[in-house]
């Protein structure tokens, strides 16, 4: 019904990505039986009968002891925010893991099927440009909010930290740093990184995006400059330790004045593109 009277009001306007952020329902808190029941029924598959029976036992226990006081801790919390669950999740699924994130936790996204292009460079350049596209209508909040059904509208608050993230590692628990006014990217090839302003003038002298053309220019010049180098040593291998270790190690790294601003260019890029070699050697 929330979702019928909303696509009634709303019309066929063109909305900013972050429109209808303040009218979405808040995230119910389950019922404390209801969750119990459901994490008995998803344990029961993968539990002996003996096991299932200790767990059983301790459900009830915890419904009438520490079950009460939790559930009522989540209420009040709802009635703080719009989404109880998202801190609790983004710290408790992701932030507080100890385990290297390079092949336990981060996403990926595949290019189309019909690869229009061999050739590394023109399919890294239109990547990027595109990508910067998609970041800018981001930035303009002109990107078009998401709808379920093409009715009800869904939530876009992740987009928020799509771009211009890092996840910094800290010991115990890593955090999360945004840089909303990043204007640059990153470019690393062969243990070099290279720092791009993805913006120029026009004939007006406004800023505008750089186009394929010049991003796959400037790709040309910097494998011409890293074929010619030495490899160098690829510090980024110490961002595939566990979190702790890479905390640890990210400190003393950070004694170094260069190393400093060094990692800290590296970290408030909108994003980072690594062209690893085109074959295996």
């Amino acid at each position: 019904m929330w979702g019928l009277m909303l696509n009634g009001m709303r019309g066929k306007g063109n909305f900013p990505t972050y429109y209808f952020q303040e009218v979405l329902p808040k995230l119910p808190v389950p019922d404390l039986n209801t969750s119990c029941d459901r994490f008995l029924a998803s344990m029961r598959p993968i539990l002996s009968d003996d096991d299932y029976r200790n767990l059983m036992t301790e459900v009830i226990d915890f419904k009438e002891k520490d079950g009460p006081i939790l559930q009522s801790y989540l209420l009040q919390r709802a009635t703080r925010t719009n989404n109880w669950l998202t801190d609790i999740w983004m710290n408790l699924a992701y932030l507080s893991s100890r385990k290297p994130i390079a092949v336990n936790v981060n996403c990926y996204a595949t290019d189309r099927l019909n690869i229009p292009s061999t050739k590394q460079k023109a399919r890294g350049a239109t990547l990027i440009h595109w990508i910067l596209r998609f970041h800018e209508q981001l930035q303009d909040e002109t990107l078009k909010p998401q709808y379920m059904q093409d009715m009800i509208p869904m939530c876009m608050e992740s987009y928020k930290t799509q771009f211009s993230t890092v996840r910094v590692p800290c010991p115990g628990i890593d955090r999360l740093d945004t840089y909303k006014d990043s204007n640059y990217i990153i470019i690393t090839r062969r243990g070099l990184y290279y720092k791009l302003e993805v913006k120029a003038p026009d004939n007006d002298g406004k800023d505008r995006l750089l186009t394929v053309s010049e991003i796959y220019s400037i790709l040309e010049k910097i494998f011409e400059e890293t074929e010619a180098s030495e490899e160098c040593h690829q510090v980024s291998i110490f961002t595939t330790q566990d979190r702790n270790t890479w905390a640890q190690n990210r400190v003393k790294l950070m004694e170094n004045p260069t190393n400093k601003e060094s990692l800290h260019t590296v970290e408030a890029a909108i994003t980072v593109f690594s062209f690893d070699d085109e074959k295996p050697s």
